[in-house]
């Protein structure tokens, strides 16, 4: 684990990217990663989007996460 942070309402992420909350909360917490380093992120489908792999793609971070129908 790099980073975490303790839910504490829907005040704890402000929505600064256009991915949506669980978008925000995942680019918020690897932003602190250097970037084009090849870090994976591990996430459930709650978090999981076709955008924010994308996103995660262009700051050089590979995702891999659970997607359900």
């Amino acid at each position: 684990m790099y980073d975490f942070e303790v839910h504490m309402g829907k005040e704890t992420v402000k929505n600064v990217f256009p991915l949506g909350i669980s978008g925000d909360i995942v680019l918020w917490l690897v932003d602190s990663l250097p970037k084009g380093q090849n870090y994976k992120v591990f996430m459930d489908n709650l978090f999981t989007s076709f955008s924010l792999t994308c996103a995660l793609k262009e700051f050089g971070i590979l995702a891999l996460g659970t997607v359900r129908i």
